[in-house]
């Protein structure tokens, strides 16, 4: 009888460890609230733009800007720069 208690426990243990860990990873799935109350998320440094000869996203503060009757482009680097210009003069 005493085995039987013993192997009963066991089980009721167990089951209640498997709960708790399952609990556990629900909760840290779920999104984060502020560490403190009334705290507000960092504001928005930069936005992303797309380079229109690659697609790539540069942020706007870091992009090359070339500025035309489109409007202002901005570019990742020199060389795509020097691409959307040379394709502009071609189809001029």
């Amino acid at each position: 009888m005493l085995i039987l208690r013993l192997v009963a426990a066991g089980v009721l243990v167990y089951a209640g460890l498997r709960l708790r860990k399952y609990l556990l990873r629900r909760n840290s799935s779920a999104p984060q609230a502020p560490a403190t109350p009334g705290a507000k998320t960092a504001p928005v440094e930069d936005i992303l733009m797309e380079d229109p000869i690659c697609q790539r996203l540069v942020p706007k503060k870091q992009a090359i800007t070339v500025r035309d009757t489109d409007g202002l482009h901005h570019f990742c680097s020199e060389d795509c720069r020097n691409i959307f210009l040379h394709q502009r003069e071609k189809s001029t």
